[in-house]
């Protein structure tokens, strides 16, 4: 029989502690970890050469790890056919964007192109790759019961080399992301407001700030529902 060193049973809980972290940090969301969800949304950017207001409806849907979304815009009425469509299913994330101009598919390239003009990207709001980095946790929860990782790309980025996320493990909730570039910070979000439904919360208000542009993006949860379930040609590209 192998005889284990004293060393591995010192640091098995320190490892299964670990462990369940990276996988909380698997579940994060920056909405609701709800089954099946259709939200309202407004979208106000502000920028320094002023204001341009989003009305969005989103549908998110996830069972284990699999994770879908499409967001649409509903107002102004020019960008109607503007949508983003990601779906997540067998570790596998493909993602389009269809605009007047037709549907195109994204890749890796286009993780940080902005969502409908605001400080949000396509990464943002698209499931974690957790294999696309090296990940460090606090070995503690903070006094609010939140746990902060650190994320490093294991390939360059030519965005930012770090980002800090902040997660609440009893919502699955993203708390914050720090982003950052030569240690300056360049992007930060921010969670603003919940609401519990169902025993679930549920983001009402976050928001979304560039340093480096100057620019906020908020989005406010105007109404929202908690369905039972969301039809398979919700999520289909066809129908962008």
């Amino acid at each position: 029989m192998k005889h284990l060193p004293l060393l591995y049973f010192l640091l098995l809980p320190v490892m299964i502690q670990a462990q369940e972290y990276i996988d909380l940090l698997q579940k994060a969301r920056i909405f609701s970890d709800s089954q099946n969800l259709r939200l309202i949304c407004d979208l106000e950017i502000t920028k320094p050469e002023g204001k341009k207001e989003r009305q969005l409806e989103v549908y998110l849907n996830q069972k284990g790890l699999n994770y879908n979304v499409l967001i649409q815009v509903l107002t102004p009425g020019f960008l109607r056919k503007t949508k983003f469509l990601s779906v997540h299913e067998n570790n596998t994330v493909t993602q389009w964007m269809s605009s007047s101009r037709g549907v195109k598919r994204l890749g890796n390239s286009n993780s940080s192109d902005s969502l409908f003009d605001s400080d949000f990207t396509v990464e943002d709001l698209s499931p974690l790759k957790l294999n696309d980095y090296t990940i460090e946790t606090s070995s503690q929860k903070d006094q609010e019961r939140l746990i902060k990782y650190i994320l490093e790309p294991k390939l360059k980025n030519p965005d930012y080399d770090r980002k800090i996320i902040t997660l609440n493990p009893d919502t699955c909730l993203i708390e914050s992301i720090i982003y950052l570039k030569n240690s300056q910070i360049i992007k930060e979000y921010q969670l603003l407001k919940t609401e519990i439904k169902d025993s679930k919360s549920i983001t009402t208000k976050c928001q979304m700030e560039s340093k480096t542009n100057h620019s906020v993006s908020i989005i406010t949860i105007s109404d929202y529902e908690i369905l039972e379930s969301i039809p398979s040609r919700i999520f289909n590209k066809g129908n962008l």
